[in-house]
């Protein structure tokens, strides 16, 4: 009579089982870890306005609501940074990186030479680094 229950009858066979068991075991494990349920490489690539794939179309660099929310408090904090130094060094990292002047022109906007033009954004720099760190302005 049919019972319908699955029987090992040799060693061979409970190990062949218990082999299988492992292995379904371990695909499902996998696929729990992979599954990747907010990976910004599981989407799409952006598209322009009205689904458009125009060449002339940039799209931002933040494509995910999370990404965008990311990248605006990242904003925010270089922001409050920024406005936590001294004037003269926000000044210099407003020439040289927001606006992307040369040593030479940001020499000339400060009224100094270029070699210590390059010191301060150097110096401006470091202090931005720590204060972006939490460890507060630092002084010379």
């Amino acid at each position: 009579m049919e019972t319908g229950r699955f029987e090992l009858r040799t060693e061979p066979e409970f190990k062949q089982w218990l082999y299988e068991a492992g292995q379904l075991k371990l695909r499902a494990r996998q696929r729990f870890y992979l599954a990747g349920k907010r990976d910004a490489h599981r989407e799409g690539p952006p598209i322009g306005p009205l689904g458009s794939s125009d060449p002339g179309f940039e799209p931002a660099i933040s494509t995910t609501p999370s990404q965008i929310a990311a990248t605006a408090e990242a904003k925010a904090g270089v922001r409050a940074a920024i406005e936590s130094l001294s004037e003269r060094d926000a000044e210099v990292l407003r020439l040289a990186v927001l606006e992307g002047r040369s040593h030479a022109e940001v020499a000339a906007a400060l009224g100094v030479e270029v070699a210590h033009c390059r010191v301060l954004l150097s110096r401006a720099m470091v202090r931005l680094s720590k204060t972006l760190r939490g460890s507060g302005p630092a002084s010379d």
